[in-house]
């Protein structure tokens, strides 16, 4: 509630608001420590009947998990990550629930990642989750959150690194257990681990734990659009932004997983492309293009290690302003020497 103290949620997941074991969450807004002050405060309740989540609950024990990640969109407010582990279509496969809240404890937007919300992009095009079926390129919440699942991060109680090759199923229970990691992939932003402690990978109820990568919330002003090519390590080079565009603000970009210690040229366009160029699965995201581009080296070492960010102040005037850009990234791997970002819209 903003008034330096940190605060709790705290999962009931058998609570029967609008059904039996629907689940629940209870946001206790705490007191300083000392003194005669009891600890809690206050409180919201959010259920299928309060806190504005206004959602369909019974049975799938919403609550079950609950973790903070700090500020995701920005607007001086913790958020948290919910784990309704019976809920899904079918037999339960589970649901993860982020819920961006207000200062009051109450929902403000609440987005579910399960076998039909979300978006997972791992090695394959589509998937099978929980009995459902998931387009890699779909888009999470319209591009406003990415929620990615990448190549790698996904590793069952073996140690496998199983790329999401095997098939998740009904029964799961996805998001039975969640944890914020910290910033795993170095973006900025907080990332999830998730587990699914009945996943059936190498054998029955084996388990699993996803990363799940949280990208910046900057809704409708900030766009990563199309698609990269991939480099050497099999690695696809991506250009994201650190922080929202804000015409007289700070401007933070990233690009990552390219070759370290090689060089990226940053072309500026007009509008939105898809033209095939060079390597094979690499495309001009924008055009035309305008303006000299900027050549710029790459730190880090290695497949994948490659990393650069830029920063300066945007000018007041650029309001009203839409910049495209996408960076060619130095690569042997590609046909022509290159490999390709995705595309990038910010709007002023």
């Amino acid at each position: 509630d903003g008034d330096g103290v940190n605060d709790l949620a705290v999962g009931a997941m058998q609570d029967d608001d609008g059904g039996a074991n629907g689940g629940a969450v209870w946001i206790l807004f705490l007191n300083a420590h000392g003194g005669f002050n009891p600890p809690v405060k206050g409180q919201q309740k959010i259920s299928a009947t309060q806190g504005g989540l206004n959602a369909t609950l019974t049975g799938t024990n919403f609550g079950s998990t609950v973790t903070a990640f700090g500020d995701y969109d920005g607007d001086g407010v913790g958020d948290i990550g919910v784990g309704a582990r019976l809920d899904g279509a079918g037999a339960p496969g589970g649901t993860l629930w982020i819920l961006l809240l207000k200062s009051d404890g109450t929902v403000k937007a609440a987005y579910p990642i399960n076998e039909t919300s979300g978006n997972f992009s791992g090695g394959d095009a589509t998937f099978n989750f929980a009995g459902g079926t998931i387009n890699a390129s779909s888009s999470f919440l319209t591009n406003s959150v990415d929620m990615t699942l990448t190549n790698a991060s996904t590793v069952d109680t073996n140690g496998r690194n199983a790329n999401f090759s095997g098939v998740l199923s009904s029964g799961d229970e996805f998001a039975n257990s969640i944890s914020t990691m910290g910033d795993h992939d170095g973006d900025g932003k907080n990332d999830l681990l998730v587990g699914s402690w009945l996943a059936d990978d190498s054998s029955t109820n084996d388990g699993a734990a996803y990363i799940l990568r949280m990208s910046l919330s900057c809704p409708g002003t900030a766009v990563e659009y199309g698609a990269g090519c991939p480099g050497s390590g099999a690695f696809v080079p991506r250009f994201l932004p650190i922080t929202c565009p804000v015409a007289g603000g700070q401007q933070v970009l990233r690009i990552d997983r390219g070759l370290g210690s090689s060089v990226a040229a940053i072309l500026f366009g007009v509008n939105q492309a898809a033209l095939p160029i060079g390597a094979s699965g690499c495309f001009l995201n924008v055009a035309p293009i305008v303006g000299p581009s900027l050549v710029v080296p790459l730190g880090g070492a290695g497949p994948g290690n490659g990393t650069l960010t830029l920063s300066g102040v945007v000018p007041p005037s650029a309001v009203g302003l839409t910049a495209r850009m996408q960076a060619f990234v130095q690569d042997p791997v590609g046909l022509a020497g290159f490999v390709t970002t995705n595309g990038l819209e910010l709007q002023y």
